[in-house]
């Protein structure tokens, strides 16, 4: 037997089938016949006849639902955009917010990448959505429901002026920003990281430590460097001279400094002289202070205070001693 409730719910399919087909017969044409007339493109008018289908959805919806219908759309956006970099290899991420909704604290969609990307950019993440509204709410200023009404007007875009007001200087010191950055992120593994630019020895708290930094440029922020030596430090970054690098790794492209140490040849020269004078060479014999045969055991080398002007005669001791009889090697006795 077959429920009533079966009933209408076949009752309700058989009556959104006749709708579409209405809709796709009766809309259709109707929407062909105003592009002729208009002289505009058919899609133009099937995409603004979607957007005044959807504003009314949204408009007529009440808060929650009307919040509930703009989170399904945003999700789909976002997952579009996941299966376009999934295929193309297109990397992107949305950001929305409701401007006039004060417990919207926005949206944030896109690829795993590009969302990454957001939230470890500097003002962006969770301050950046709100000063996004403010910029929304001070840009658009006041606005009412009746401009959700739907409407077949095409969509302006308000130009931006933040882009014309920006100078080359400005340009490339934020070019080194995300440069710099995204090195340093890329080499400690830490997405939070951020450049020292004064105080570059800190940077060791992120296990990476900074070579190859420009001579010439003081390790300053670069808002306060010239043009010239922001220059340098990007020219620098993407040749590779100048890089982070793990603690302890044996990478430092800096020029090794001069060792300290350098042999004297003059002097090396003035030394073996002076041991000419107390050595001689034709005595082989162990000599103690008084003379004779020594009965200790000999050293190789004795104090050189010892020996004197005075004392250098063949009757004085000699600063050398070596056994004609036993040599001492490594602790061992050879006779």
């Amino acid at each position: 037997m077959v429920s009533g409730q079966s009933i209408a719910n076949e009752k309700d399919a058989f009556f959104l089938e006749r709708l579409d087909a209405f809709i796709d017969k009766t809309l259709f044409d109707a929407m062909r016949t105003f592009a002729i007339r208009e002289q505009r493109p058919l899609e133009q008018i099937k995409r603004y006849v979607a957007e005044s289908q959807q504003k009314y959805l949204f408009c007529s919806a009440g808060s929650s639902d009307k919040r509930e219908r703009i989170q399904d759309a945003l999700r789909s956006v976002s997952q579009t955009l996941e299966t376009l970099a999934a295929m193309l290899s297109v990397q992107s991420f949305i950001l929305a917010i409701d401007p006039l909704d004060p417990f919207d604290e926005g949206f944030l969609g896109g690829t795993t990448t590009g969302r990454e990307f957001w939230r470890g950019l500097r003002g962006g993440g969770a301050p950046g959505a709100l000063a996004f509204k403010d910029h929304c709410r001070r840009s658009c200023g006041p606005q009412t429901s009746t401009a959700l009404m739907p409407s077949f007007s095409a969509p302006t875009i308000p130009k931006s002026k933040s882009k014309s007001k920006r100078t080359p200087a400005s340009l490339l010191k934020s070019e080194v920003y995300t440069a710099v950055r995204a090195a340093l992120r890329k080499a400690s593994g830490v997405r939070t990281a951020e450049m020292r630019w004064k105080n570059q020895g800190s940077l060791e708290t992120y296990g990476v430590r900074l070579v190859g930094w420009p001579a010439n440029v003081p390790m300053q922020n670069p808002s306060t460097l010239s043009s010239t030596q922001t220059s340098q430090i990007l020219n620098a970054l993407n040749k590779g001279t100048m890089q982070f690098l793990p603690i302890g790794s044996f990478g430092d492209l800096s020029p090794p400094a001069e060792s300290p140490y350098v042999l004297d040849t003059s002097s090396v020269e003035e030394n073996a002289s002076e041991m000419d004078d107390y050595v001689n060479y034709d005595d082989f014999s162990i000599s103690g202070p008084g003379g004779g045969d020594a009965t200790g055991s000999s050293t190789l080398l004795q104090d050189m205070s010892t020996g004197s002007e005075g004392s250098r005669g063949a009757s004085g001791p000699s600063p050398f001693f070596v056994s004609s009889e036993r040599s001492t090697c490594g602790g061992l006795s050879e006779k």
